[in-house]
């Protein structure tokens, strides 16, 4: 492969998913009704066949209709719990070991580097200490599509003027991640323990192991 730039997933490819779960255990369990309904549209919102003006009107209107709930209540209940109180919680969460190092090699090295996440950005790279060095930085809900849609994997390449095929997506899911890169013909990088039914260009279980692939000559 030639590449030329790397872009990052976030939830679970730059920190670890398990200690997310952890710290947000009592508010999963405050709201476990509307978390399960948001989990169902999320669902349904994945596998949405046609662009979507508004994705956070569109699953308020199903957690709405799931819950029997006023459409401004929805709207008002995710955005408290999941884009206000979860987010809070990005402040006591560290990137993988590694990562930071990583990022700092491939800038050096001239790649471009994105970030595109399913959920809005917001304030949560500064959280993780990782707010600075990107080229690009969105989340395919501003865009009206949600992996493992191609359409999100392309404006990446489109908006750094790159082919895909000289982008890596580096991800931790092999649904979404994986299988929408590959659908768009963009490399992946798979941050998990198997490479069993992936079509990811490689496997990872550290970012260690992703640098010593990028750059097979030798580490510093």
């Amino acid at each position: 492969m030639t590449l030329k730039a790397v872009a990052f997933d976030v939830d679970g490819t730059l920190y670890s998913n398990a200690s997310m779960i952890w710290r947000s255990l009592p508010l999963a369990l405050a709201n476990s009704r509307l978390l399960k309904a948001l989990e169902k549209a999320r669902i349904e919102l994945h596998n949405h066949p046609h662009h979507l003006t508004d994705v956070h009107k569109t699953q308020a209107e199903i957690v709405a209709k799931i819950l029997g709930l006023p459409l401004e209540t929805a709207l008002s209940r995710i955005e408290k719990t999941v884009y206000t109180d979860w987010y809070k919680l990005f402040h006591r969460l560290k990137p993988y070991s590694g990562l930071k190092t990583l990022i700092g090699r491939l800038k050096a090295e001239g790649f471009k580097l994105a970030v595109m996440s399913d959920f809005s950005i917001r304030g949560r790279l500064a959280a993780l200490g990782l707010e600075d060095g990107w080229d690009l930085v969105f989340s395919s809900e501003e865009i009206g599509w949600l992996k493992p849609h191609p359409e999100p994997f392309l404006h990446i390449a489109e908006s750094l003027a790159l082919p895909p095929e000289q982008v890596l997506y580096v991800g931790n899911s092999v649904t979404y991640d994986v299988a929408g890169a590959h659908a768009a013909g963009m490399p992946c990088a798979h941050l998990g323990r198997s490479a069993n039914e992936s079509t990811a260009a490689f496997t990872f279980r550290s970012y260690r192991e992703l640098e010593a692939f990028l750059f097979p000559r030798g580490l510093p």
